[in-house]
């Protein structure tokens, strides 16, 4: 008994999919399966190497980021570009929590001053974007602060020197102009100091000898005002970044200018 075989129809040899192309859809679906479990294998490691500083921004009512003067330099010098984008993160909402304010921490730890204008130009940054974002910049001396930490540290709302910390400052009539175009009061008091010689010029002051003098607002230290007058609970995110987690609606005191 013969049985007869029919070819398949033409319109089904027209649509079938070639060997060669049904091979490298699989090879593509199993790249993209790979690839999509190692990132969700990668978001995973993350979140459970940051568990800390994601659980506690879930339940935190504002977060207090410190940026840290190094941050603001590449290859130990100010820059511009690399610094803004620092900045902005700085500033940008967290993990769904506003910024309540930023703690800048200056520590020149004798690192090459002189580029004063591009510290000016950082300074004025901070302070014009952090009020357009109303954000309250904190400003903390520490180590040993140079002139261009200083007018760095003069964007903020006020200035906290720690005790031992050293400020060399450079009272020079350039220094005190670009002070004054930041914080006018604390200019006055430089006034007194500056000297028309640029070459005798530098002056050091220590601790609560630059409050006397005016220079500062304050003597303290930023762990103190992360813990006592925001009450907030310091976490690291990681080696390089701070931040502290504020859980009620306490916002940093403004001293009278």
């Amino acid at each position: 008994m013969n049985i007869e075989t029919r070819e398949p129809p033409s319109f089904l040899t027209q649509t079938m999919v070639p060997e060669w192309m049904m091979t490298g859809l699989v090879s593509l679906l199993v790249q993209l399966s790979t690839a999509w479990i190692a990132s969700l294998i990668g978001l995973l490691l993350m979140v459970w190497r940051y568990k800390d500083y994601f659980m506690r921004s879930l339940f935190a009512k504002g977060i207090v980021p410190i940026l840290y003067e190094s941050q603001l330099k590449k290859g130990g010098v100010f820059n511009f570009p690399y610094a803004q984008r620092i900045i902005d993160s700085t500033l940008k909402e967290t993990a769904g929590s506003s910024v309540r304010a930023v703690v800048l921490v200056l520590e020149g730890n004798q690192s090459p001053d002189g580029d004063f204008l591009s510290a000016y130009e950082l300074a004025l940054y901070i302070r014009i974007k952090a009020e357009r974002l109303n954000v309250t910049v904190m400003s903390f001396l520490r180590n040993s602060v140079t002139t261009s930490g200083y007018i760095i540290a003069c964007s903020g709302t006020a200035i906290s020197i720690a005790p031992t910390t050293q400020l060399n400052l450079s009272c020079t009539p350039g220094v005190e102009e670009l002070v004054r175009n930041l914080r006018p009061h604390l200019a006055d008091s430089l006034r007194v100091h500056v000297e028309d010689e640029p070459s005798s010029s530098s002056k050091i002051f220590v601790g609560r000898d630059a409050l006397a003098m005016g220079l500062v607002d304050r003597v303290g230290s930023y762990m103190e005002f992360i813990l006592t007058q925001l009450q907030a609970e310091p976490v690291a995110a990681d080696e390089a970044q701070l931040y502290g987690f504020v859980h009620h609606q306490t916002r940093p005191r403004r001293p009278s200018q």
